[in-house]
């Protein structure tokens, strides 16, 4: 579990967070950038206010949300928003005041298969969801994580849950070793964070995200090369933030972002 003085510093980072946000927010609006770069700026911005509400994250979150939904509205048939993270979309446009969602855009996330879960048994642990969380492709271990985090699960012995989050927890660690699985490993941290399958691997996972926060606010490590590489803030440094934002808070709230939303939207 995480110490009280790891907890007291959430409203720092998350502040710092928020602000480099911010500046991706300004820059990105002088770009007709993909719709990937508004979700990922909504989404953390949205838990950056849900983590330490302020009146500046407030204030940013309602207007990438405002900003992300008048994309939807206004080119949600665009080839760009095949690349956005279903899921992470439906959060993001759920989580948005409601004042901001349109009718085209409900009908453009429907189109794009990015309904929340909407009903399902729990995903039963044992010798199977190990060997999947171990060895699975990366779409399938994506989607048994989906399924736990928002039908939970169960054991038919005593150990099974206790091995599904070890097996999990070592899915999540193998994948931050890798630059292109990285939102593969926070994924799967998110569920066992969330549905407490192993409490001391989860606050583990939650410290290394952490500690790569970077001064600006965003988080990620520079790559290898990354002189060489250019500007690496929206392909490389964004997408981290948001991953890593959201596993701390789903680490800590008392309901996941996923179970929020589904909770908003059969409201």
């Amino acid at each position: 579990m995480l110490t009280s003085a790891e907890t007291a510093r959430l409203p720092e980072e998350c502040a710092r967070a928020s602000a480099w946000l911010r500046v991706m927010h300004d820059r990105s609006a002088a770009l007709r950038v993909p719709p990937k770069i508004v979700l990922l700026i909504a989404l953390g911005a949205a838990i950056c206010d849900r983590l330490a509400a302020s009146a500046a994250s407030r204030a940013l979150a309602n207007a990438a949300a405002e900003r992300l939904c008048a994309r939807l509205e206004e080119d949600a048939s665009a080839p760009g928003w095949r690349d956005c993270d279903p899921l992470a979309l439906a959060v993001a446009y759920a989580l948005a005041p409601a004042e901001t969602r349109g009718e085209r855009a409900r009908g453009a996330l429907r189109a794009l298969g990015a309904a929340l879960p909407a009903g399902g048994d729990p995903v039963l642990a044992g010798d199977a969801l190990c060997e999947l969380a171990l060895c699975g492709g990366a779409e399938a271990v994506a989607a048994l994580c989906e399924r736990i985090d928002a039908f939970g699960i169960l054991s038919a012995a005593h150990d099974d849950l206790r091995f599904a989050g070890a097996a999990l927890t070592a899915r999540a660690f193998a994948s931050f070793r890798s630059a292109a699985a990285f939102e593969l490993g926070a994924k799967v941290l998110r569920v066992v964070a969330s549905r407490g399958l192993d409490p001391m691997g989860a606050a583990e996972g939650v410290r290394l995200l952490r500690m790569q926060q970077r001064v600006d606010g965003s988080f990620g490590d520079l790559p290898p090369r990354s002189p060489q590489a250019g500007d690496i803030t929206f392909a490389f440094h964004l997408p981290r933030t948001a991953a890593s934002l959201w596993v701390i808070h789903d680490a800590l709230a008392p309901v996941s972002l996923v179970r929020a939303a589904a909770a908003v939207r059969a409201a």
